[in-house]
């Protein structure tokens, strides 16, 4: 009880509070200002190169049936870094508010994380 006494007395003794939300705006803004991740994201060759690489995974899944798996597993972990890549740039570059707006994105990150836990 003492305890709880003096720490209600002396609030300057508790460490400092941080906001997550404003830290993560000033990141955002950050990287942004610096790299245009934003509109790098949402250009038109951004989503080309992403439908590539979704091609490029069907191209895995299909010689996956039919070759040795030991050169497909390195291919599985080329493409899981790829895709988390991928997410990282458009949560980073859109904000995870408007990157959690557009369903396509809900998909590709639950997507994502079950490779990841397979």
């Amino acid at each position: 009880m003492q305890l709880c006494k003096i720490l209600t007395k002396n609030s300057h003794m508790f460490p400092p509070q941080h906001d997550d939300f404003k830290l993560w705006i000033k990141f955002r803004r950050f990287v942004n200002k610096w790299t245009h991740l934003e509109t790098i994201v949402k250009s038109w060759t951004y989503k080309f190169m992403s439908n590539f690489i979704i091609l490029l995974t069907f191209i895995n899944c299909i010689a996956y049936l039919g070759a040795k798996k030991h050169e497909l597993y390195i291919l599985d972990d080329v493409f899981e870094v790829i895709f988390v890549v991928d997410i990282a740039l458009r949560i980073i570059g859109l904000g995870y508010e408007n990157f959690f707006k557009d369903k396509w994105n809900n998909v590709d990150f639950v997507l994502v994380i079950i490779i990841l836990l397979v």
